[in-house]
């Protein structure tokens, strides 16, 4: 008996041993379960790289509010302070800057799959902009005509992303229908 007592014991502290390690390893990350409490977890990302601005020649973001990778890995930024999108490699080097005088306050970016195209969402100037994989513009998605519009339609797109069909999928402030649909050709598609 006083074999397994001892046993136990050993048993236990090896558990509270590992608990801890657990514990320890997870600290830094939480969930939040259904009643709202914060409970530990393993972490689920870890950074890989760190990129700061204000030691590059472009100098520092002004509240970056969309980021978006393309299909070679580079990171695809919408600076909406400074009002440019900026496209660097995943190393750190800034590939284009692309500044224009369709952007008020760019909020969201996009690169489409298939061409490479670089969709900007402008609440601010109340368009989404099409540039080329060069910074060329090719298109202003501007609101569809009034007639073909439901009643108390706001086009002010703030978040986007674009199918590989080009049809455009918007989010946009005072919407309350659902996602915006718009055609390549720039036609109210209705809402998602």
């Amino acid at each position: 008996k006083k074999s397994s007592w001892y046993l136990k014991i050993i048993i236990s502290a090896v558990l509270l041993f590992v608990a801890n390690a657990v514990f320890a390893e997870t600290s830094g990350s939480y969930i939040y379960d259904e009643s709202g409490y914060a409970l530990p977890c393993p972490t689920p990302y870890f950074s890989k790289q760190l990129y700061k601005f204000s030691t590059m020649p472009i100098g520092d973001l002004d509240g970056p509010t969309g980021i978006c990778l393309d299909e070679e890995g580079n990171i695809v930024i919408a600076d909406s302070g400074n009002e440019r999108i900026i496209k660097m490699s995943a190393e750190g080097e800034v590939l284009r800057i692309i500044e224009s005088e369709h952007f008020g306050k760019p909020t969201d970016v996009y690169v489409q799959k298939n061409s490479g195209d670089i969709y900007v969402a402008d609440p601010r100037k109340k368009h989404v902009v099409q540039f080329d994989t060069s910074g060329n513009l090719i298109r202003l998605y501007e609101s569809p005509p009034a007639e073909t519009l439901p009643a108390k339609f706001i086009y002010e797109p703030t978040k986007l992303i674009v199918d590989k069909l080009g049809w455009l999928y918007l989010l946009g402030t005072g919407t309350s229908g659902g996602i915006i649909q718009m055609t390549p050709g720039g036609s109210f598609g209705g809402y998602f």
